[in-house]
């Protein structure tokens, strides 16, 4: 029992110690301890975190370089082949140039000779004394249905010759450069459109094989007219008139 009294009284006294050491502590100093702890642990995180960062750093970039150096230890490991034998396997011909296909010329028009109008007017005869074919463009169901008894009408070339209407038939001459048409006796035919109708003069070759043969019937009249047309003028071939100026002569 003794003893236990013993340790209690040292225990007690040992905390009266530890108080009064307690109560002579500076509180002021307290704070300045407690603030250099916390100074001192911010500031070593800061440089452990940049050691850290540094070393990971380091580590990647040493990796890279590793990977890189083993790629070019492949590529030299790798073995190339040689220009010729690629130039082989393909099929390159390298001894003879190759042919590039030249651009074709810019084609050169001639220029269009100049012709005189005596040449013109011979050249356009020529063009119309050309053979057609009489039944180009000529559908019989059509001109029927133009036909009336008591105007004039274009016939077909078989009409006219057939003549199956036993009408009185006349061939006439038109002059084309003069527009005038004339009789068996050079007459001038002044009533054009009551003898031979209107417009018909402007289809020569239709219904016949020839480019300036029309035929055309007049039921009114009973008459059957075969115009030819001739590239002439009636003035000069008929009345004997010449546009050309007169020499004077002495």
């Amino acid at each position: 029992m003794a003893t236990s009294e013993l340790v209690v009284e040292e225990v007690a006294e040992n905390l009266e110690e530890a108080a009064a050491a307690v109560r002579m502590l500076d509180t002021k100093a307290l704070s300045f301890l407690v603030g250099g702890l916390v100074v001192g642990v911010g500031v070593g995180f800061y440089f452990g975190y940049r050691y850290n960062r540094e070393k990971i750093r380091s580590e990647a970039f040493r990796d890279s370089e590793d990977e890189v150096q083993r790629i070019r230890e492949y590529y030299e490991r790798t073995q190339k082949p040689e220009l010729e034998t690629i130039v082989d396997e393909r099929g390159y011909d390298t001894k003879e140039p190759v042919q590039r296909p030249l651009i074709a010329p810019v084609p050169v028009q001639e220029p269009t000779p100049v012709m005189l109008p005596e040449e013109v007017e011979v050249q356009k005869a020529e063009q119309k004394k050309a053979d057609k074919d009489k039944d180009a463009g000529w559908s019989y169901p059509v001109e029927l249905q133009r036909r009336t008894p008591n105007k004039p009408y274009i016939i077909h070339q078989d009409e006219f010759n057939e003549n199956d209407t036993e009408y009185s038939q006349v061939t006439l001459t038109y002059y084309d450069e003069d527009g005038v048409l004339a009789d068996t006796d050079d007459s001038v035919i002044h009533n054009q459109v009551s003898l031979i109708g209107d417009g018909t003069l402007s289809r020569f070759g239709h219904g016949s094989d020839d480019y300036n043969v029309l035929y055309v019937r007049n039921p009114h009249l009973e008459m059957e007219y075969e115009i030819c047309r001739v590239q002439k003028s009636f003035e000069a071939e008929v009345e004997g008139l010449d546009d050309a100026p007169e020499t004077a002569t002495d």
